[in-house]
């Protein structure tokens, strides 16, 4: 499973829209290795609360970064992460092996 956490609206970093954008390229090449997932950052930008997955996942002493993208194997191990900032060939790389 590839899951990226990712805003594409309200990214701090203006990162987000591009990776969100490739990992939709990835989910159409890859359809037959990964299942694909998408988790949005914010449960309601306007006030300010991060989806709990995201804070679970994210959140580390009030800060938060992203996009991040992890690729967890058949037994829930994460096998890789990349971000805030990641070369979508290594991420291909991963899913070819």
């Amino acid at each position: 499973m590839l899951v990226q956490f990712a805003t594409p609206v309200y990214c701090q970093s203006q990162f987000c829209g591009p990776t969100v954008e490739a990992q939709e390229d990835l989910a159409e090449e890859y359809d037959d290795v990964a299942e694909f997932v998408h988790v949005e950052i914010w449960r309601d930008y306007e006030e300010s609360t991060v989806n709990q997955a995201a804070a679970d996942w994210l959140l580390r002493d009030g800060d938060l970064t992203e996009p991040w993208m992890f690729l967890i194997d058949a037994d829930g191990v994460i096998v890789e992460r990349w971000g805030p900032l990641f070369d979508l060939d290594d991420v291909r790389a991963s899913l070819e092996a």
